[in-house]
């Protein structure tokens, strides 16, 4: 009888369906070395990290904003950061009166500074709203950073590390 009512052949495919998205981030190594390069200039310059995502990504982002606000590392430095999509009252009175894809792009366009960072996160990499709030952003001067999951379809490539 196989411990926990598991045999090898279904551990086995749970590491498989975990071996592709590691072997994608790892092919990203470069790249992700270079986004986090320049995110310690920006917070050495007094840059903030805005990060904002819809639906799922929205917990996501706040939870990375408490990850950089209040680490959980022992001796970790604290820094600057703030999800834009925390505040229900904020994002709903944005949306009713410019639209759903305004609600991050008017935050940054009055909160942010050319300094910061801009992470937008998407589960498919098309939201609409997490697109003009990237847009609007570089526009604005900041540092940009989109982080998408692969969409249904295997064909289309993964949109993971972007930045600008």
């Amino acid at each position: 009888m196989p411990a926990y009512g598991i045999d090898s052949s279904q551990v086995r495919r749970l590491f498989e369906r975990r071996e592709a998205p590691l072997r994608t981030l790892a092919g990203t190594a470069d790249q992700v070395a270079r986004t986090c390069h320049a995110m310690s200039l920006r917070f050495h310059r007094g840059g903030k990290l805005v990060v904002f995502g819809n639906g799922g990504p929205s917990t996501d982002a706040q939870h990375l904003a408490v990850e950089f606000v209040h680490p959980v590392i022992v001796g970790k430095r604290a820094l600057p950061a703030i999800s834009l999509t925390s505040d229900v009252a904020t994002l709903t009175g944005i949306a009713n009166d410019k639209g759903i894809d305004e609600v991050f792009a008017h935050q940054i366009d009055y909160l942010a500074e050319p300094a910061d960072i801009a992470l937008g996160l998407s589960s498919d990499g098309n939201c609409g709203n997490v697109l003009r709030g990237l847009r609007e952003a570089r526009d604005r001067g900041l540092l940009t950073i989109g982080m998408g999951a692969r969409a249904a379809a295997p064909s289309r490539p993964s949109r993971a590390w972007t930045t600008s």
